[in-house]
C-alpha cells in the first residue's frame, strides 16, 4: 500500500503568502497507491482519491491533510492550487 519512500522536498504554494522568515516550508511526503484511501475506509473531505490515470506525463495530483491546508490554503480548499516553482 505504501512505496516506502518517505521525503521533504520544499514547496511554495499557489496564493499562500508567508508572514513568517522562518517558516517551514518542507512538508514530508510518501508515495502510495491509487485507491489507497478508499481500500484503507478512509473519507477524504475534498477532492479525489489517486487513480490508475495519475502516471508519469499525466498532470501532477496530490492528496494534502488538514495541517496543510491548515498552513497553507488561506481559504481553506486547496483543490485546484498549484505548486509554484
Amino acid at each position: 500500500m505504501l512505496a516506502g519512500d518517505l521525503w521533504q522536498n520544499t514547496v511554495h504554494v499557489e496564493g499562500h503568502h508567508s508572514t513568517r522568515g522562518d517558516e517551514d516550508m518542507n512538508p514530508g511526503f510518501n508515495q502510495i497507491f491509487p485507491r489507497f484511501f478508499s481500500t484503507m475506509g478512509a473519507a477524504l473531505l475534498m477532492g479525489r482519491d489517486f487513480n490508475e490515470r495519475d502516471v508519469a506525463g499525466a498532470p501532477k495530483v496530490v492528496i494534502v491533510n488538514e495541517t496543510f491546508v491548515r498552513l497553507y490554503c488561506a481559504n481553506g480548499n486547496p483543490v485546484g492550487r498549484h505548486r509554484l516553482g
